[in-house]
This record gives C-alpha cells, sequence and structure tokens, in this order.
C-alpha cells in the first residue's frame, strides 16, 4: 500500500510459539516404540515360521522330501505373515503356526507314503487345549464328535467303505481344536477340495475316480482356512 508517498508493508502475524506437551512427546515415543516392536515379532515370527517348517519336514519325515520343506518353509511366511495381522502377537497366532506344522508334516508323508504317523494327530490334542477358553471345551467336543461318528458309522455299517485311519484321526483331532462351527467346516471344505481335484486329476491323466489322491494335504486346507475365521 503507498499513503502520501510512502510505501506501507502489512507483515504477517506472529505466531506464538507454544510449549511442547510432554503428554504429546511421551505418546509419539510410545506409538514408535509399539510400532518397532510389532515388525520386529513379526520378522521373529517369520524366520521361526520357516525355520520350524523345514525342520519340521527334514526331520521328522522318514522318506525323501525332494522340494516339499522349500515349499512349506515358503508358505509358511506366508501364513506367519496371515496368523500376525488376524491374532497379532499372540498365543493364538502361535498355536496357528505349531499346527501349520503338524498338517505340513502329515500332509507330506500322506503324498509319499499314503500315510501319516500317530504322533502327528496326538501332538495336536495338548495344542487344541489352548482353545478350551476362546472356543469351550462343549464346543470342541461337539466337533469332533460330529466329524468323528459319520466315518466310524461308514466303517462297522456295509459295505465298510471309509476313510483311511490316519484321515480318520486327524480330521477328528483337528475338528477338537477348531471347535463345532469351524471345524466341521474345515472338514467339508477339505472334502469338497479333495472330491473336486481327483474327479479332474483323474480325467486330465485319464485314470478311473476309483483311483484316489491323498486326502490329508486337502483337509489342511481346510483346516488352516477355518483357523483365520
Amino acid at each position: 500500500l503507498k499513503k502520501k508517498g510512502v510505501r506501507m508493508m502489512i507483515l504477517p502475524p506472529v505466531t506464538p510459539v507454544m510449549p511442547i506437551d510432554p503428554t504429546r512427546v511421551y505418546e509419539l515415543v510410545s506409538a514408535n516404540t509399539e510400532a518397532v516392536k510389532a515388525v520386529l515379532f513379526l520378522l521373529g515370527f517369520i524366520v521361526f515360521a520357516v525355520v520350524s517348517s523345514v525342520l519340521t519336514v527334514r526331520c521328522l519325515a522318514k522318506t525323501k522330501t525332494g522340494l516339499y520343506s522349500e515349499i512349506g518353509g515358503s508358505i509358511a511366511m506366508a501364513v506367519a505373515v496371515l496368523l500376525f495381522i488376524r491374532y497379532g502377537a499372540s498365543l493364538v497366532a502361535l498355536q496357528g503356526l505349531l499346527l501349520y506344522d503338524l498338517l505340513l508334516y502329515a500332509s507330506v508323508s500322506d503324498i509319499r507314503t499314503r500315510k501319516a504317523e500317530d504322533w502327528a494327530w496326538i501332538a495336536m490334542i495338548p495344542l487344541a487345549l489352548c482353545s478350551i477358553p476362546r472356543i469351550g471345551i462343549l464346543s470342541m467336543l461337539l466337533g469332533a464328535g460330529i466329524v468323528f461318528l459319520p466315518q466310524l458309522a461308514m466303517a462297522v455299517l456295509p459295505p465298510h467303505k471309509t476313510l483311511g485311519g490316519a484321515d480318520i484321526k486327524l480330521s477328528t483331532a483337528s475338528a477338537f481344536l477348531l471347535g463345532a462351527v469351524r471345524g466341521v467346516g474345515g472338514y467339508l471344505v477339505g472334502l469338497l477340495a479333495s472330491v473336486i481335484f481327483t474327479l479332474i486329476y483323474n480325467k486330465a491323466k485319464g485314470r478311473s475316480n476309483k483311483d484316489s489322491y491323498p486326502l490329508i494335504p486337502f483337509l489342511a486346507v481346510g483346516v488352516m482356512a477355518a483357523f483365520f475365521i
């Protein structure tokens, strides 16, 4: 602006400097610390997942595993991340990872030898005890019963058609760990996936539909999918 030949300048107002709020500083530092802890836990969880899955297959499987341990370790990375996203740094996340290791071993063993050692499903029982506070023992027993009793009836009644012993034991133990809704749901998803894959695979290979494919890998997929629900 000009007034009587004199140039006048309008300066912006000076904002007063406010004192630093100590509580705000503490909140920022705490938030950053928790973020760092979460990242470190996730990295450690991923490393543990990969190492445990690879060692599970290599050390406990009695047959040559080929690339199964490497594939299992790669999948374990994704499982660890998903478990952390779903359950955070919790006992449930660790339970899911150990369940994955057991299912991985049983799946590889079933593919290679068409059988799985009894310790695989027996190990699920103490692992399932962690589910009691979250799911409830009644739901867990109901899930195991719904999965087991029809298979028992098929084995006892004519024409005595049933799944393999390892399939029955593993599916029942998984249903006990997951509870009624998720256990039965995971079991049915695994069976359906097995039937669809077998029909497509046999048709592509020109084989009879009487030729079955190992069931445990499909049960493992259904069980792990149900665990995230």
